[in-house]
Protein backbone atom coordinates (compact mmCIF):
# COMPACT_ATOMS: atom_id res chain seq x y z
CA UNK A 1 0.00 0.00 0.00
CA UNK A 2 1.18 3.79 -1.11
CA UNK A 3 1.33 6.37 1.29
CA UNK A 4 1.97 9.97 0.31
CA UNK A 5 4.72 11.47 2.58
CA UNK A 6 3.25 13.72 5.15
CA UNK A 7 6.41 16.32 5.23
CA UNK A 8 5.99 18.06 1.91
CA UNK A 9 2.57 19.06 3.33
CA UNK A 10 3.41 20.61 6.41
CA UNK A 11 6.69 22.48 4.69
CA UNK A 12 4.93 23.53 1.60
CA UNK A 13 4.55 27.04 1.33
CA UNK A 14 1.57 26.99 0.03
CA UNK A 15 -0.17 25.10 2.61
CA UNK A 16 -3.09 25.80 3.69
CA UNK A 17 -3.71 28.33 7.28
CA UNK A 18 -4.36 25.80 9.32
CA UNK A 19 -1.45 23.58 8.61
CA UNK A 20 0.75 26.68 10.00
CA UNK A 21 -1.71 26.60 13.69
CA UNK A 22 1.48 23.94 14.94
CA UNK A 23 3.51 25.31 17.05
CA UNK A 24 7.14 26.07 15.75
CA UNK A 25 10.16 24.24 16.51
CA UNK A 26 11.93 24.98 19.82
CA UNK A 27 14.63 27.41 19.81
CA UNK A 28 16.85 24.93 21.35
CA UNK A 29 16.43 22.06 18.92
CA UNK A 30 17.39 24.36 15.75
CA UNK A 31 21.30 24.04 15.36
CA UNK A 32 21.53 27.45 13.47
CA UNK A 33 19.32 29.88 16.08
CA UNK A 34 21.36 32.58 16.68
CA UNK A 35 20.80 33.52 20.65
CA UNK A 36 21.19 37.22 20.04
CA UNK A 37 18.29 36.88 17.11
CA UNK A 38 15.78 36.36 20.05
CA UNK A 39 13.00 38.94 20.83
CA UNK A 40 12.73 39.57 24.41
CA UNK A 41 9.74 37.34 25.07
CA UNK A 42 12.29 34.33 24.55
CA UNK A 43 14.72 35.54 27.39
CA UNK A 44 12.94 33.11 29.82
CA UNK A 45 14.65 29.93 27.66
CA UNK A 46 18.17 31.24 29.07
CA UNK A 47 17.98 30.61 32.62
CA UNK A 48 18.24 32.92 35.34
CA UNK A 49 21.08 36.16 34.82
CA UNK A 50 24.41 35.94 36.97
CA UNK A 51 23.76 36.55 40.64
CA UNK A 52 24.98 40.24 41.89
CA UNK A 53 28.03 40.45 43.55
CA UNK A 54 28.35 42.45 47.24
CA UNK A 55 29.16 45.45 46.04
CA UNK A 56 26.52 45.18 43.24
CA UNK A 57 23.64 44.08 45.68
CA UNK A 58 25.26 46.63 48.33
CA UNK A 59 24.82 49.52 45.40
CA UNK A 60 21.46 48.40 44.31
CA UNK A 61 20.12 48.41 47.65
CA UNK A 62 21.57 52.13 48.63
CA UNK A 63 23.40 50.60 51.43
CA UNK A 64 26.85 51.70 52.77
CA UNK A 65 29.66 49.48 53.89
CA UNK A 66 30.89 49.88 57.52
CA UNK A 67 34.63 50.88 58.19
CA UNK A 68 37.27 48.68 58.05
CA UNK A 69 36.87 47.59 62.05
CA UNK A 70 33.42 46.55 60.52
CA UNK A 71 33.78 45.09 57.43
CA UNK A 72 35.81 42.03 57.21
CA UNK A 73 36.33 40.51 53.68
CA UNK A 74 36.68 36.93 54.63
CA UNK A 75 33.43 37.53 57.09
CA UNK A 76 30.60 35.16 56.34
CA UNK A 77 27.84 37.50 57.33
CA UNK A 78 26.24 40.74 56.39
CA UNK A 79 23.99 42.20 58.59
CA UNK A 80 22.46 45.65 57.81
CA UNK A 81 20.87 48.01 60.18
CA UNK A 82 19.47 51.12 58.48
CA UNK A 83 21.25 51.65 55.67
CA UNK A 84 24.71 50.19 56.65
CA UNK A 85 25.88 46.84 55.84
CA UNK A 86 28.59 45.26 58.39
CA UNK A 87 30.86 42.31 57.21
CA UNK A 88 31.48 39.99 60.48
CA UNK A 89 32.19 36.34 61.30
CA UNK A 90 29.06 34.33 62.42
CA UNK A 91 30.14 31.58 64.46
CA UNK A 92 31.74 34.53 66.73
CA UNK A 93 28.75 36.69 67.09
CA UNK A 94 26.93 33.08 67.65
CA UNK A 95 29.22 32.50 70.38
CA UNK A 96 28.54 35.48 72.44
CA UNK A 97 24.94 35.95 71.50
CA UNK A 98 22.50 33.26 71.95
CA UNK A 99 19.83 34.92 70.09
CA UNK A 100 21.81 34.91 66.79
CA UNK A 101 22.88 31.41 68.18
CA UNK A 102 19.70 30.42 68.21
CA UNK A 103 18.79 31.96 64.98
CA UNK A 104 21.69 30.32 63.27
CA UNK A 105 21.04 27.15 64.50
CA UNK A 106 17.85 26.67 62.39
CA UNK A 107 18.10 26.21 58.47
CA UNK A 108 16.09 29.36 57.14
CA UNK A 109 12.84 29.44 55.47
CA UNK A 110 12.57 29.68 51.43
CA UNK A 111 11.35 33.17 51.78
CA UNK A 112 14.22 33.94 54.48
CA UNK A 113 17.01 36.09 54.20
CA UNK A 114 19.18 36.49 50.93
CA UNK A 115 22.36 35.15 50.26
CA UNK A 116 24.83 37.09 47.71
CA UNK A 117 28.40 35.21 47.37
CA UNK A 118 27.08 32.13 49.61
CA UNK A 119 27.33 35.26 52.07
CA UNK A 120 24.21 35.36 54.26
CA UNK A 121 22.16 38.43 54.93
CA UNK A 122 20.51 39.37 58.25
CA UNK A 123 18.28 42.91 58.53
CA UNK A 124 17.80 44.11 61.51
CA UNK A 125 15.70 46.85 63.02
CA UNK A 126 17.97 48.55 65.44
CA UNK A 127 19.90 51.62 64.50
CA UNK A 128 23.26 51.60 62.66
CA UNK A 129 25.02 53.47 65.58
CA UNK A 130 24.12 51.06 68.37
CA UNK A 131 24.74 48.26 66.17
CA UNK A 132 28.39 49.67 65.39
CA UNK A 133 28.95 50.01 68.54
CA UNK A 134 27.66 46.47 69.87
CA UNK A 135 29.50 44.61 67.21
CA UNK A 136 33.10 46.74 67.98
CA UNK A 137 32.45 45.80 71.54
CA UNK A 138 31.91 42.04 70.80
CA UNK A 139 34.93 42.03 68.39
CA UNK A 140 37.28 44.34 70.03
CA UNK A 141 37.80 43.36 73.40
CA UNK A 142 39.74 46.77 74.03
CA UNK A 143 36.56 48.96 72.96
CA UNK A 144 33.88 48.64 75.54
CA UNK A 145 35.98 47.78 78.89
CA UNK A 146 34.68 47.77 82.35
CA UNK A 147 35.42 49.99 85.18
CA UNK A 148 37.02 51.44 86.28
CA UNK A 149 38.13 52.40 82.52
CA UNK A 150 36.19 55.46 81.55
CA UNK A 151 32.89 55.35 78.67
CA UNK A 152 30.21 57.61 77.84
CA UNK A 153 26.55 57.64 78.81
CA UNK A 154 26.16 57.56 74.93
CA UNK A 155 28.42 54.39 74.35
CA UNK A 156 26.73 52.88 77.65
CA UNK A 157 23.09 53.33 76.15
CA UNK A 158 24.24 51.74 73.10
CA UNK A 159 26.35 48.78 74.30
CA UNK A 160 23.04 48.08 77.17
CA UNK A 161 20.55 48.33 74.59
CA UNK A 162 21.87 45.90 72.18
CA UNK A 163 23.51 43.31 75.08
CA UNK A 164 20.21 43.04 76.25
CA UNK A 165 18.28 42.65 73.69
CA UNK A 166 20.90 39.94 72.01
CA UNK A 167 21.47 38.30 75.47
CA UNK A 168 25.30 39.16 75.98
CA UNK A 169 25.80 38.90 79.27
CA UNK A 170 29.04 40.40 79.65
CA UNK A 171 28.54 43.13 77.94
CA UNK A 172 25.21 44.19 80.22
CA UNK A 173 27.04 43.34 83.19
CA UNK A 174 30.08 46.02 82.32
CA UNK A 175 27.29 48.55 81.79
CA UNK A 176 25.69 48.19 84.73
CA UNK A 177 29.04 48.02 86.65
CA UNK A 178 29.81 51.89 84.91
CA UNK A 179 26.47 53.15 86.38
CA UNK A 180 26.78 51.64 89.58
CA UNK A 181 30.14 53.62 90.00
CA UNK A 182 28.49 56.97 90.25
CA UNK A 183 24.97 55.41 90.92
CA UNK A 184 26.05 52.98 94.21
CA UNK A 185 23.73 50.90 96.53
CA UNK A 186 25.84 51.64 99.46
CA UNK A 187 26.71 55.11 101.73
CA UNK A 188 30.47 53.95 101.54
CA UNK A 189 30.36 54.01 97.54
CA UNK A 190 28.32 57.15 97.29
CA UNK A 191 30.98 58.87 99.56
CA UNK A 192 33.44 58.10 97.09
CA UNK A 193 32.24 58.31 93.86
CA UNK A 194 34.09 61.46 92.81
CA UNK A 195 37.14 59.48 92.57
CA UNK A 196 35.80 56.56 91.07
CA UNK A 197 32.78 57.37 88.93
CA UNK A 198 33.42 56.51 85.13
CA UNK A 199 30.79 58.16 83.70
CA UNK A 200 31.53 62.01 82.97
CA UNK A 201 29.80 64.41 85.02
CA UNK A 202 27.11 65.76 82.96
CA UNK A 203 24.35 68.57 83.99
CA UNK A 204 21.05 66.43 84.11
CA UNK A 205 22.67 63.29 83.58
CA UNK A 206 20.39 61.24 86.29
CA UNK A 207 17.35 62.01 84.25
CA UNK A 208 19.01 59.94 81.35
CA UNK A 209 19.97 57.31 83.62
CA UNK A 210 16.46 57.20 85.54
CA UNK A 211 15.25 56.65 81.67
CA UNK A 212 17.73 53.80 81.37
CA UNK A 213 17.00 51.97 85.11
CA UNK A 214 13.44 51.66 83.79
CA UNK A 215 13.94 50.46 80.01
CA UNK A 216 16.43 47.87 81.38
CA UNK A 217 15.31 46.75 84.28
CA UNK A 218 17.74 48.18 86.79
CA UNK A 219 15.58 49.16 89.84
CA UNK A 220 18.66 48.92 91.80
CA UNK A 221 19.50 52.17 90.48
CA UNK A 222 16.69 54.12 90.93
CA UNK A 223 16.53 55.19 94.72
CA UNK A 224 20.49 57.30 94.29
CA UNK A 225 19.31 58.29 91.11
CA UNK A 226 16.03 60.05 92.20
CA UNK A 227 18.30 60.95 94.95
CA UNK A 228 20.45 62.93 92.79
CA UNK A 229 17.10 64.21 90.63
CA UNK A 230 15.67 65.43 94.14
CA UNK A 231 18.58 67.87 93.91
CA UNK A 232 17.41 69.83 90.71
CA UNK A 233 15.08 72.28 90.34
CA UNK A 234 11.76 70.43 90.46
CA UNK A 235 11.16 72.28 87.01
CA UNK A 236 13.15 70.04 85.47
CA UNK A 237 11.28 66.94 86.54
CA UNK A 238 8.02 68.31 85.77
CA UNK A 239 8.95 69.74 82.16
CA UNK A 240 12.07 67.81 81.07
CA UNK A 241 15.87 68.49 81.15
CA UNK A 242 18.13 69.56 78.29
CA UNK A 243 21.01 67.04 78.04
CA UNK A 244 24.20 67.47 75.66
CA UNK A 245 27.63 64.61 76.07
CA UNK A 246 30.09 66.02 74.34
CA UNK A 247 28.37 68.87 72.70
CA UNK A 248 26.09 66.31 71.14
CA UNK A 249 22.59 65.72 71.54
CA UNK A 250 21.37 62.53 73.35
CA UNK A 251 20.66 59.37 70.97
CA UNK A 252 17.61 58.31 70.90
CA UNK A 253 15.25 61.15 72.85
CA UNK A 254 12.96 58.90 75.08
CA UNK A 255 10.22 60.01 72.84
CA UNK A 256 7.17 58.07 74.41
CA UNK A 257 7.29 60.43 77.13
CA UNK A 258 7.41 63.27 75.26
CA UNK A 259 4.30 62.07 73.47
CA UNK A 260 2.59 61.86 76.64
CA UNK A 261 2.69 65.31 77.39
CA UNK A 262 0.80 67.95 75.25
CA UNK A 263 3.61 69.74 72.55
CA UNK A 264 2.07 72.72 72.83
CA UNK A 265 2.33 73.57 76.10
CA UNK A 266 6.47 72.88 76.23
CA UNK A 267 8.60 75.33 74.60
CA UNK A 268 10.84 72.19 74.60
CA UNK A 269 8.86 70.02 72.71
CA UNK A 270 10.77 68.78 69.60
CA UNK A 271 14.04 69.17 70.67
CA UNK A 272 16.18 66.16 70.78
CA UNK A 273 18.51 67.20 73.20
CA UNK A 274 16.09 66.92 76.02
CA UNK A 275 15.09 63.93 78.15
CA UNK A 276 11.77 63.61 79.89
CA UNK A 277 10.46 61.34 82.81
CA UNK A 278 7.27 59.34 82.25
CA UNK A 279 4.22 60.63 84.47
CA UNK A 280 4.92 57.50 86.52
CA UNK A 281 8.17 58.31 87.58
CA UNK A 282 7.42 62.22 87.59
CA UNK A 283 5.08 61.38 90.18
CA UNK A 284 7.49 59.24 92.16
CA UNK A 285 10.12 61.50 92.02
CA UNK A 286 8.00 64.32 93.52
CA UNK A 287 6.60 62.21 95.99
CA UNK A 288 9.93 60.99 97.16
CA UNK A 289 11.16 64.77 97.24
CA UNK A 290 8.84 65.75 99.75
CA UNK A 291 9.95 62.92 101.68
CA UNK A 292 13.03 63.76 101.75
CA UNK A 293 12.98 67.33 102.27
CA UNK A 294 10.63 66.04 105.51
CA UNK A 295 13.85 64.14 106.17
CA UNK A 296 15.86 66.90 106.04
CA UNK A 297 14.35 69.60 107.85
CA UNK A 298 13.53 67.00 110.95
CA UNK A 299 17.29 66.95 110.84
CA UNK A 300 17.90 70.63 110.48
CA UNK A 301 16.06 71.50 113.87
CA UNK A 302 17.74 69.08 115.56
CA UNK A 303 21.43 70.68 114.01
CA UNK A 304 19.79 73.90 115.58
CA UNK A 305 19.07 72.35 119.01
CA UNK A 306 22.53 71.06 119.26
CA UNK A 307 23.62 67.38 120.00
CA UNK A 308 25.17 66.16 123.18
CA UNK A 309 28.00 68.08 124.70
CA UNK A 310 27.79 70.86 121.91
CA UNK A 311 26.60 74.43 122.68
CA UNK A 312 23.01 75.24 123.82
CA UNK A 313 20.09 76.03 121.82
CA UNK A 314 19.85 79.52 123.98
CA UNK A 315 23.54 81.51 124.63
CA UNK A 316 25.00 80.95 127.49
CA UNK A 317 26.45 84.44 128.37
CA UNK A 318 24.46 87.40 129.73
CA UNK A 319 24.80 89.66 126.20
CA UNK A 320 23.70 93.08 125.49
CA UNK A 321 21.12 92.91 122.31
CA UNK A 322 23.35 93.49 119.49
CA UNK A 323 25.45 90.32 120.39
CA UNK A 324 22.10 87.84 120.30
CA UNK A 325 20.73 87.03 117.20
CA UNK A 326 24.19 86.67 115.10
CA UNK A 327 27.66 87.56 115.37
CA UNK A 328 29.41 90.05 113.12
CA UNK A 329 30.61 89.63 109.88
CA UNK A 330 33.65 90.29 108.28
CA UNK A 331 35.22 90.50 104.93
CA UNK A 332 37.33 86.83 105.73
CA UNK A 333 37.00 84.06 103.00
CA UNK A 334 36.58 80.63 104.90
CA UNK A 335 39.39 77.84 104.47
CA UNK A 336 39.70 75.91 101.08
CA UNK A 337 37.92 79.26 99.32
CA UNK A 338 34.25 77.55 99.29
CA UNK A 339 31.49 79.68 99.30
CA UNK A 340 30.35 80.80 102.41
CA UNK A 341 27.07 79.60 104.08
CA UNK A 342 25.27 83.27 104.77
CA UNK A 343 25.24 83.16 101.11
CA UNK A 344 25.52 79.69 99.54
CA UNK A 345 25.59 78.84 96.01
CA UNK A 346 24.39 74.71 96.42
CA UNK A 347 25.68 71.35 97.07
CA UNK A 348 28.99 70.74 94.25
CA UNK A 349 29.57 67.34 93.36
CA UNK A 350 26.41 65.69 92.96
CA UNK A 351 26.27 63.48 90.48
CA UNK A 352 25.52 65.64 86.75
CA UNK A 353 24.45 68.39 88.38
CA UNK A 354 25.79 72.17 89.05
CA UNK A 355 25.74 74.05 92.26
CA UNK A 356 21.94 74.44 93.22
CA UNK A 357 21.46 78.06 93.69
CA UNK A 358 19.64 78.38 96.92
CA UNK A 359 17.36 81.22 98.56
CA UNK A 360 18.90 84.29 99.76
CA UNK A 361 19.43 84.22 103.51
CA UNK A 362 18.14 86.31 106.36
CA UNK A 363 19.19 89.99 107.06
CA UNK A 364 22.04 90.09 108.65
CA UNK A 365 23.71 92.58 110.59
CA UNK A 366 26.00 93.36 107.44
CA UNK A 367 26.68 91.10 104.20
CA UNK A 368 29.97 90.04 104.07
CA UNK A 369 31.41 87.16 103.43
CA UNK A 370 32.40 85.43 106.27
CA UNK A 371 31.43 84.64 110.40
CA UNK A 372 33.79 85.98 113.03
CA UNK A 373 33.57 85.30 116.78
CA UNK A 374 31.13 88.54 118.51
CA UNK A 375 33.49 91.90 118.79
CA UNK A 376 32.11 92.92 122.51
CA UNK A 377 33.22 90.29 125.22
CA UNK A 378 35.04 87.65 125.50
CA UNK A 379 33.63 84.26 125.39
CA UNK A 380 33.94 81.22 128.23
CA UNK A 381 37.00 79.31 126.96
CA UNK A 382 35.15 76.72 128.04
CA UNK A 383 31.94 75.37 129.08
CA UNK A 384 30.31 73.03 130.74
CA UNK A 385 29.29 70.90 127.69
CA UNK A 386 32.48 70.94 126.21
CA UNK A 387 31.94 73.74 123.83
CA UNK A 388 34.70 76.39 123.89
CA UNK A 389 32.63 79.56 122.15
CA UNK A 390 28.78 78.33 122.61
CA UNK A 391 27.36 81.45 121.06
CA UNK A 392 29.38 81.45 118.20
CA UNK A 393 28.82 77.57 117.74
CA UNK A 394 24.89 78.70 118.25
CA UNK A 395 25.10 80.78 115.76
CA UNK A 396 26.62 78.49 113.11
CA UNK A 397 24.87 75.37 113.76
CA UNK A 398 21.28 77.92 113.36
CA UNK A 399 22.86 79.25 109.97
CA UNK A 400 23.57 75.82 108.84
CA UNK A 401 20.30 74.71 110.00
CA UNK A 402 18.79 77.68 108.28
CA UNK A 403 20.61 77.07 104.85
CA UNK A 404 19.17 72.86 104.46
CA UNK A 405 15.51 74.40 104.99
CA UNK A 406 15.79 76.90 102.54
CA UNK A 407 17.24 75.27 99.97
CA UNK A 408 13.85 73.16 98.75
CA UNK A 409 16.55 70.77 97.54
CA UNK A 410 17.94 67.14 98.93
CA UNK A 411 21.54 67.72 99.92
CA UNK A 412 22.00 66.34 102.80
CA UNK A 413 24.10 63.18 102.32
CA UNK A 414 26.99 65.92 101.19
CA UNK A 415 26.42 68.43 103.34
CA UNK A 416 28.91 67.83 105.62
CA UNK A 417 31.82 67.39 102.92
CA UNK A 418 30.95 69.95 100.62
CA UNK A 419 30.34 72.79 102.78
CA UNK A 420 32.64 72.22 105.60
CA UNK A 421 34.86 75.07 104.64
CA UNK A 422 32.09 77.10 104.99
CA UNK A 423 30.87 76.29 108.60
CA UNK A 424 34.27 74.44 110.40
CA UNK A 425 35.85 77.96 110.37
CA UNK A 426 33.01 78.92 112.84
CA UNK A 427 33.06 76.25 115.23
CA UNK A 428 35.22 75.16 117.95
CA UNK A 429 37.23 71.96 117.29
CA UNK A 430 35.01 70.30 119.87
CA UNK A 431 31.70 71.07 118.04
CA UNK A 432 33.24 70.22 114.44
CA UNK A 433 33.79 66.46 115.69
CA UNK A 434 30.98 66.27 117.00
CA UNK A 435 29.19 67.63 113.95
CA UNK A 436 30.77 65.64 111.77
CA UNK A 437 29.76 61.99 114.07
CA UNK A 438 26.44 63.85 114.07
CA UNK A 439 26.25 64.03 110.37
CA UNK A 440 27.81 60.94 110.13
CA UNK A 441 24.85 59.35 111.60
CA UNK A 442 22.09 61.38 110.55
CA UNK A 443 23.65 60.66 107.10
CA UNK A 444 23.19 57.10 107.21
CA UNK A 445 19.93 57.13 108.88
CA UNK A 446 19.11 59.34 105.57
CA UNK A 447 20.28 56.51 103.01
CA UNK A 448 19.01 53.42 104.80
CA UNK A 449 15.37 55.40 104.32
CA UNK A 450 15.97 56.38 100.86
CA UNK A 451 14.45 53.66 98.63
CA UNK A 452 11.22 54.11 101.29
CA UNK A 453 10.99 57.55 100.20
CA UNK A 454 10.64 56.09 96.61
CA UNK A 455 7.97 53.89 96.98
CA UNK A 456 10.62 50.81 97.51
CA UNK A 457 9.45 48.13 100.12
CA UNK A 458 11.53 45.15 101.44
CA UNK A 459 11.03 41.85 101.17
CA UNK A 460 11.91 37.71 101.96
CA UNK A 461 15.33 36.24 102.19
CA UNK A 462 15.57 32.45 100.95
CA UNK A 463 14.93 31.37 104.77
CA UNK A 464 11.78 33.72 104.85
CA UNK A 465 13.36 36.51 106.96
CA UNK A 466 12.25 40.28 106.42
CA UNK A 467 14.95 41.95 104.57
CA UNK A 468 15.40 46.33 104.17
CA UNK A 469 14.84 47.58 100.77
CA UNK A 470 18.18 48.33 100.25
CA UNK A 471 18.70 44.43 100.73
CA UNK A 472 16.13 43.55 98.54
CA UNK A 473 17.42 45.43 95.88
CA UNK A 474 20.77 44.50 96.27
CA UNK A 475 18.92 40.49 95.64
CA UNK A 476 17.59 41.55 92.47
CA UNK A 477 20.71 42.92 90.97
CA UNK A 478 22.49 39.93 92.08
CA UNK A 479 19.80 38.13 90.24
CA UNK A 480 20.38 39.98 87.14
CA UNK A 481 23.99 39.50 87.21
CA UNK A 482 23.63 35.73 87.34
CA UNK A 483 20.49 35.81 84.34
Amino acid sequence: MHTSPVSSTLVSPSSSTSSLSLSPPSPSLSPSTSFGSLPPTCETFLGPSAPPTIPEYLADHNLTQADGELWYDDGNLIILSEDVAFRVYRGLLSKRSSVFGDMFEFPPPKEGNEIVEGVPIVRTWDSSLDMGRFLRAILDSEFFLPPPAPTSISLLESILRLSTKYNVPHLRSRATAHLLTTYPTTLATWRQRDSTRTIPSVENTPFVVLNLAREFDLPWLIPSVAYCISSHDIGKTLEGAEWKEGGEARIPVSDRHRAERDPSSMGSAGKDNWVYLSYADIKMCIKGRNNILMRQNTMALALAKGFPGSAPAVPTGVVTPPQVAMPQVVNQAPLGGTPPIQNPVGLAGMPGMPPVQAPAPLPLPQQAQGFAPPAQGPEPAQSTHGCATPDTCLNTRHRCAEILTRWGTAGFLDFFDEQYGAFAPNLCSYCVGRMKEWCKEKSEEMWDGLPGCFGFEGGEDVHGLQTTPWEELERLREISARA
